[in-house]
């Protein structure tokens, strides 16, 4: 029957719903498509492959003509090509009536087969399915990153460099690192037929593999002698060095033939499928980088950049630009190349594009070495970069290359020895050797030098400019360096510490950098630091904006503003997408930031109401204040080394000493055994401290928090000392009452989730909060409360607890304090009901989902779908802000809702609330037609619009709201975190903005 064709399977899956999401074997791929390259190998393949299905832009799904329950050998080969690109997710065999899944990762088993009875567009196999997490629930073991190609690239390549320079001296690292980047290159020039039969025929070269696994020293030497002639490629010459190809022993030679074979080479396992350069990208071959600067990604922090990162860099970069190949691009500390690449890639995309045809490699080198630059003072990163743009020139060439490869390094790509430090008074920019950037695009390094550590080249630059470097930070340096090298009406788009957006010690920074440029996006990426970065202590934004122009300052011109992004860890990074939602995109004024950068870090998690409510509690006092007015005494306890620095502990030898690795995983109760003798190991420290932090009713409050975020404090109220890793806090009022209060209120949820909006060490870096950020948290006296003689009782009943607790046994293993401690907590500060709800929502949902550790933590209750209970909260919460908002505009009449799921039960499901205006004195409440709205979404649905958009780099999944007369139609995706009562605060304010602008147009 012509129904159930592989093309109506492939209808019936919902492929063809987003056109230009399906890529077929009979259409031009488009070149200027971040992934032309590698869509156009898959789809000329072979035969049976009918489309590639990308999601927000990243290939995903390979359809393939078969005949499903097949046995697997005849889809090997495909699924070997596929594993090594590194791109698509799932290979979905379509038969006449029935289709079958396969993945991409060996030795796994695919999925059964379905019929096409079974098929609908709810299916996990269908085009909604990959796009949510149905098809990662069905097979998770599908989505392992650790067998992801680049993983294992990366995992072998540092396994081969280890087993190679095993005995020898340190030089020989890198040795090693040389001798693999030329297996790699080589086996890339082969794979791909750019040494070709008639070239071996001509120098008497016999192929790599054959020459390794002969252990053809003399023959391998004479191949590099002659490929460097031919390509004049910097990693192809011949070395003299420990590790060269005539001085290699036979197991070293036995390392690099089990590597090439991709042979697990930590436990001996054999490989199915070996690497294949033809498929593996030059992107991911950047990735040496982990493995070349290995010495300076620890010295340096520098970290290589994930490739989703990199190309969302690319398109932020490139955003709006109608011809990328005229830009001048800079990076100015390259690395690996990974940005420079993505970039090139980009631009020889468009240029081929506009001239319907690939260009031959004169002309790609004309476009590179006009148009790319870098530098860095690694000259080994510097290498690294120079062999990914040579991959980039010989890829997909349209004819064997007549030209050699174009010297890159000093005259494009720049290491120390030619200036190329990025702060060097004879850096080629400003020399005059190289163009000054209309683009400039990099991942700094984001070192703090320690105190020890001498002046260093940036800040001799930075002195001579009156630039105050915060922390010693280069990053925030290399920021003010590129605002002022990039040419006027230019770009810059950074990858920077987020701390540098939102940590107080940088605010002059930030006043004085907003000055030099016209910030145009802000993405912040704390919640994907462990994705992203696996390791890293920090997490970053990415950070555009271009150079500020006279106008900018001009008090008639509309004050420039720019788009604030805050991306959550969602599924769509399964198939390396970064996906947004619409409220994770928002629009502030430059002077907002410049004034207050807690909002960096407040409207991550937070909505606008619920800043307002707790900047009105800080302007009542924080806990500084506090210690302030009552001459109390707070900072961090002694130093037990610095240095060379040493002194006799003196008074400390008096009193009990507290170590933080021996306090309670939770407080406010501190044990009694807590407190020990001093410690007779400890015969000289660094320093004594404050005296007063050690005595007297006081908080103490180790560095670390909980794993859910949560603050951990202690009551103390009798001498002892402590370590600079705790905090102590003596507010100098209130005696051990309030000492415990104190202790109990950081503990709190209510703690908690201040600390999510004030603290940026809290939830944007290490799980910690530092003794600063203690003290700009909202505190009071009972005397500041509304009714004192109430607060002086909660304050007592409180602290009554807490010391009942210290004299207990055990400690409670919970993390929260009994409810009715909480609320008395609550009650103290009269926070809103509201609030109170948010604060419970937080603390049960959001805190314990932050920051995930790997790709299967994502799948969190934040990410799935909420309940009917939580969707008629949401609307009640909505009408409750909507009716304070008509109250405060003096308006009249009373809203109506209703709650109800368009498309139950289905991928693309909406949650939808319809909001009546209903008039004044009428009390009865009528059912709202949805058929309208209904037609549109299934309108929406079918053009593709409700699975997503692309939106620079990210990919957008948009709300739907819809006026029909006098009601509101909102709608969004049936994710919980998008359905909390934080959400319908910014989502009322969303609807009133709307309804204004909306009479205004009027």
């Amino acid at each position: 029957m012509a129904a159930n064709r592989p093309a109506a399977l492939i209808d019936r899956l919902g492929f063809q719903d987003l056109p230009e999401a399906l890529h077929l074997r009979d259409r031009a791929v488009d070149r200027a498509h971040p992934y032309a390259a590698e869509l156009s190998r898959l789809l000329e393949a072979e035969p049976s492959v009918l489309g590639v299905y990308d999601v927000d832009g990243v290939p995903a799904v390979c359809l393939v003509a078969g005949d499903p329950g097949q046995g697997g050998s005849a889809y090997d080969a495909l699924r070997a090509q596929l594993w090594n690109q590194g791109l698509v997710s799932l290979l979905l065999v379509v038969g006449r009536d029935a289709v079958q899944a396969w993945p991409i990762p060996p030795k796994l088993m695919p999925g059964p087969v379905v019929d096409a009875d079974q098929l609908d567009r709810s299916h996990a196999y269908s085009a909604y399915g990959v796009r949510s997490d149905a098809l990662r629930s069905l097979h998770p073991d599908w989505f392992n990153p650790r067998a992801r190609v680049d993983k294992v690239l990366l995992r072998n390549l540092t396994l081969a460099i280890d087993k190679l320079v095993a005995g020898r001296s340190p030089s020989a690292l890198i040795d090693a690192q040389h001798l693999m980047a030329q297996v790699l290159f080589v086996s890339y020039l082969e794979h791909r037929g750019l040494i070709t039969a008639s070239f071996r025929k001509e120098k008497g070269l016999r192929p790599f593999d054959v020459l390794l696994a002969e252990r053809d020293q003399a023959g391998l030497e004479r191949l590099f002698a002659e490929l460097k002639t031919r390509f004049n490629g910097d990693f192809l010459a011949p070395t003299n060095n420990q590790l060269s190809w005539s001085r290699l022993s036979e197991a070293q030679f036995a390392v690099l033939d089990r590597f090439l074979k991709q042979d697990d080479l930590a436990g001996g396992q054999q490989s199915l499928w070996p690497y294949d350069f033809r498929y593996i990208p030059i992107e991911l071959l950047s990735g040496l980088y982990e493995t070349f600067l290995a010495e300076r990604k620890k010295n340096d922090a520098a970290y290589y950049t994930p490739r989703h990162l990199a190309q969302l860099a690319v398109d932020e970069a490139f955003r709006g630009r109608a011809r990328p190949e005229d830009e001048v691009v800079w990076d100015g500390a390259c690395g690996s190349g990974i940005l420079l690449t993505a970039a090139f890639r980009r631009m020889l995309g468009s240029a081929e594009a506009r001239a319907g045809k690939r260009m031959g490699l004169a002309e790609r080198s004309r476009l590179l070495t006009s148009h790319i630059f870098g530098g860095d003072i690694n000259a080994a990163a510097c290498k690294v970069t120079a062999f990914s743009l040579y991959l980039c020139l010989l890829e997909d060439l349209p004819e064997p290359p007549r030209t050699k490869l174009p010297e890159l390094l000093g005259s494009n790509i720049f290491d120390q020895s030619h200036h190329g430090d990025f702060f060097s008074t004879k850096h080629p920019i400003v020399s005059g050797k190289a163009p000054r950037p209309t683009i400039a695009i990099s991942n700094p390094p984001w070192r703090e030098p320690a105190g020890s550590q001498g002046k260093q080249a940036y800040e001799t630059w930075s002195k001579a400019r009156k630039l105050k470097i915060p922390l010693r930070q280069i990053a925030t340096a290399f920021a003010f360096r590129v605002a002022e090298l990039v040419e006027p009406g230019g770009r810059l788009c950074l990858i920077m510490p987020a701390g540098a957006f939102a940590r107080p010690q940088h605010r002059k920074f930030l006043e004085r950098w907003l000055e030099e440029v016209r910030l145009t996006r802000l993405i912040n990426f704390s919640d994907l630091r462990l994705l992203l970065f696996p390791g890293a202590k920090h997490p970053c934004m990415v950070v555009v904006a271009e150079p500020a122009t006279a106008d900018d300052a001009s008090m008639t011109r509309v004050p420039p503003s720019f788009e604030y992004v805050t991306p959550k860890a969602d599924l769509g990074l399964l198939y390396n997408r970064l996906v947004i939602h619409a409220s994770d995109r928002r629009t502030l004024l430059q002077s907002q930031l410049s004034l207050n950068p807690r909002l960096v870090q407040g409207l991550y998690w937070g909505s606008e109401r619920e800043l307002a409510e707790v900047e009105r509690l800080r302007l009542q006092g924080t806990i500084g204040s506090v210690i302030a007015r009552h001459e109390g005494a707070s900072g961090g306890g002694f130093h037990m080394t610095d240095g060379t620095k040493a002194i006799s502990p003196g008074f400390l030898r008096q009193w009990p000493h507290i170590d933080a690795n021996s306090l309670p995983g939770t407080g406010p109760a501190l044990p009694k055994h807590c407190l020990q003798p001093w410690p007779r190991e400890l015969s000289q420290i660094a320093s004594r401290g404050d005296r007063a932090l050690y005595e007297g009713a006081r908080v103490i409050v180790p560095n670390g928090m909980t794993a859910h975020h949560r603050i951990r404090a202690f009551a103390v109220t009798e001498p002892a000392s402590i370590t600079n890793s705790c905090s102590a806090l003596r507010l100098g009022v209130g005696g051990d009452a309030l000492a415990r209060f104190a202790a109990a209120y950081l503990c709190s949820r209510f703690g908690a989730y201040l600390a999510l909006l004030l603290a940026p060490s809290a939830v944007m870096e290490r799980t910690q909060i530092k003794h600063g950020e203690l003290l700009e948290l909202p505190f009071r006296l009972p005397s500041q409360h509304s009714d004192p003689e109430r607060a002086q009782a909660i304050v007592k009943e409180v602290a009554r607890w807490v010391a009942k607790a210290e004299k207990a046994t055990l400690t409670a293993p919970s993390e929260d304090l009994p409810q009715e401690i909480e609320e008395q907590i609550q009650e103290y500060f009269e926070i809103s009901p509201t609030l109170s709800v948010i604060v419970s929502e937080v603390a049960q949902l959001v805190l314990p989902n932050l920051q995930p550790t790997t790709i299967e933590s994502v799948s969190s209750p934040l990410s799935r779908a909420p309940t009917l209970v939580e969707l008629r909260r949401y609307a009640a919460t909505l009408v409750a802000e909507l009716e304070r908002s008509r109250r405060q505009l003096d308006g009249m009449g009373g809203f109506e809702t209703q709650v109800d799921v368009w498309n139950p039960g289905q991928m693309e499901g909406l949650g939808r609330v319809s909001i009546t205006v209903r008039p004044q004195g009428r009390t009865s409440k009528s059912a709202v037609s949805t058929a309208a709205v209904d037609a549109l979404l299934s309108d929406l649905r079918q053009h593709g619009l409700l699975a997503g958009v692309l939106d620079g780099g990210l990919a957008l999944r948009g709300d739907v709201l819809v006026q029909e007369g006098a009601t509101i139609h909102f709608a969004k995706p049936l994710v919980r975190r998008l359905w909390l009562t934080s959400a319908a605060l910014d989502d009322a304010l969303k609807i009133v903005r709307h309804v204004h602008q909306s009479a205004q147009i009027a």
